[in-house]
């Protein structure tokens, strides 16, 4: 038995822990916006008084759902998921501003004209 076959199942560890860790940032995606639209329904519904206030609240978490897959996977598709948050997480002030390709912008000299 060579040490490749009794690191194999570490690999595959770890490369089941970065599926679920893309998994959970992709579902962290989709569940924004139905939180947010779920939360101005529930402030809808308290400003109102309704009595069909579980309807409201289903129509606007199943719109938030439904926007929040069209933007993961959008996202998914034009940067990837990991860019996207690293963007978020990102400190622009420390790491220094970047593009969408990634490459640091500089500063310009201003023209002595």
């Amino acid at each position: 038995m060579s040490k490749f076959t009794l690191l194999k199942p570490l690999e595959w560890y770890m490369y089941g822990q970065g599926f679920i860790l893309v998994g959970w940032l992709y579902v962290q995606i989709v569940l924004s916006p139905m939180a947010i639209l779920s939360i101005a329904s529930l402030i809808f519904i308290d400003i109102q008084g309704e009595d069909t206030s579980f309807t409201i609240l289903y129509f606007a978490s199943g719109i938030g759902f439904i926007a929040g897959l069209v933007w993961a996977e959008r996202i998914r598709r034009t940067i990837g998921i990991l860019t996207f948050h690293s963007f978020l997480l990102s400190t622009p002030e420390i790491e220094g501003w970047r593009d969408r390709d990634g490459k640091v912008i500089s500063r310009q000299k201003p023209n002595k004209s």
